[in-house]
């Protein structure tokens, strides 16, 4: 029973992530095609901020699917579902207090991350902040390395 319920939430988180439909619009870093500028050290910054908003907030990157907040929703249901099923046990009690307080850490630290992330690259003039969707706004007209003569 344990073991089926594990591969079932396994393939279900792994349904999840799979696109219903794929588009190519857009990557995650905005340059180096065809019809794209040549990327320079400013799209470094852009594809940092890519991937957490891929990681983090619903986006056109993700399916509308933010990995972490799914995952640690699970986790959250998990560890409710042991607490309601403890039945005075300790061991399940422990286990699911466990369970519930290192999902409610790794958040605080993901999006503390996130927001040290945001100081560092707003304190560098390469972003600034926003609103809740995009925390951190990456606009960099920042010329890197020595200017051309």
């Amino acid at each position: 029973m344990k073991k089926l319920l594990s591969v079932s939430l396994l393939l279900a988180l792994a349904l999840s992530f799979v696109p219903v439909f794929s588009y190519a619009q857009e990557g995650l870093v905005p340059c180096g095609g065809e019809t794209q500028p040549p990327c320079d050290a400013c799209h470094v910054f852009k594809l940092i901020n890519n991937i957490e908003r891929f990681l983090l907030f619903p986006s056109p990157f993700n399916n509308g699917v933010p990995p972490v907040p799914a995952v640690a929703a699970i986790f959250l249901l998990i560890g409710g579902f042991y607490l309601l099923t403890a039945a005075g046990s300790p061991e399940k009690l422990q286990k699911a207090k466990t369970i519930l307080a290192a999902t409610i850490v790794g958040l605080i630290i993901v999006y503390g991350a996130l927001l040290l992330l945001g100081a560092v690259l707003s304190s560098a003039g390469v972003a600034q902040w926003g609103d809740f969707r995009d925390w951190v706004k990456v606009e960099c007209d920042v010329q890197f390395g020595p200017p051309s003569p």
